[in-house]
């Protein structure tokens, strides 16, 4: 019990930063609001805050309460959110708004199956054994690594390409670290946990994941280097350089 309590305390560091990165973005926003971008790096920020928040909670209730069924029901669906709004950054930024609109319904269908198979859970309608029941949530975090792979591969390679300016280089860098450690902590939370069947080692090693993934965020946007006429995350397709 006492090894719950600490990943949920781990959760809501992680959770804590990932907030504390959201609501510098939501400043940048408010004094660039033209910028789709700025707004979409918020919003993955915050649901994925609120995804860490929520998953950290059951971890105080007794097993069988039935919030931690509901809280269930709740947190997979912030965290495709979250990746949809990563994910829509690069495209948004390349300028494919046809790929743009067809990835979000797609987003939207992977949100209602993960509602469906949390319904199915809480009504234990599905047996233990049912390929939905063992492998449906890593169905469903599938989308959100893929997701983050993407997004995370899209600032890598803009990094290498802006690798003369330093500033663009740097934050780039911490972005698309940011992407990938995020994603490492719901492969560790869904892949690993059915993998080796420890829930409490696969929490660990996905919290802290989660809070180095938050910290490369944090330090992306407060990171200034020296002075260039690029703006990272500002305006448009400046967003990142």
């Amino acid at each position: 019990m006492d090894e719950i309590i600490i990943i949920s305390f781990l959760y809501f560091a992680a959770s804590a930063f990932s907030l504390a990165a959201g609501v510098k973005m939501f400043f940048v926003a408010r004094e660039k609001e033209k910028s789709r971008a700025v707004r979409y790096f918020f919003y993955g920020l915050l649901f994925i805050a609120l995804y860490l928040l929520i998953n950290g909670l059951p971890g105080f209730y007794e097993e069988g309460y039935f919030p931690v069924f509901v809280l269930v029901s709740l947190f997979r669906p912030f965290l495709i959110i979250g990746g949809m709004f990563f994910c829509l950054i690069p495209l948004h930024l390349m300028g494919s708004e046809k790929i743009e609109r067809i990835y979000t319904y797609a987003a939207l269908f992977v949100v209602i199956l993960s509602s469906g198979l949390s319904f199915f859970e809480i009504t234990r309608q599905l047996p233990a054994e049912h390929f939905l029941a063992r492998y449906g949530p890593n169905i469903v975090a599938l989308f959100f690594i893929l997701s983050l792979l993407f997004a995370g591969v899209f600032y890598f390679r803009h990094a290498f390409k802006k690798r003369k300016k330093k500033v663009v280089f740097g934050r780039s860098i911490m972005i698309g670290t940011g992407c990938v450690l995020f994603l490492l902590g719901a492969s560790f939370k869904y892949v690993l946990e059915t993998a080796i069947q420890d829930p409490v080692f696969a929490g660990i090693v996905a919290s802290l994941a989660f809070i180095m993934g938050s910290v490369s965020f944090v330090a992306s946007i407060t990171y200034k280097g020296e002075k260039t006429k690029d703006k990272i995350m500002i305006k448009g397709k400046n967003y990142v350089g």
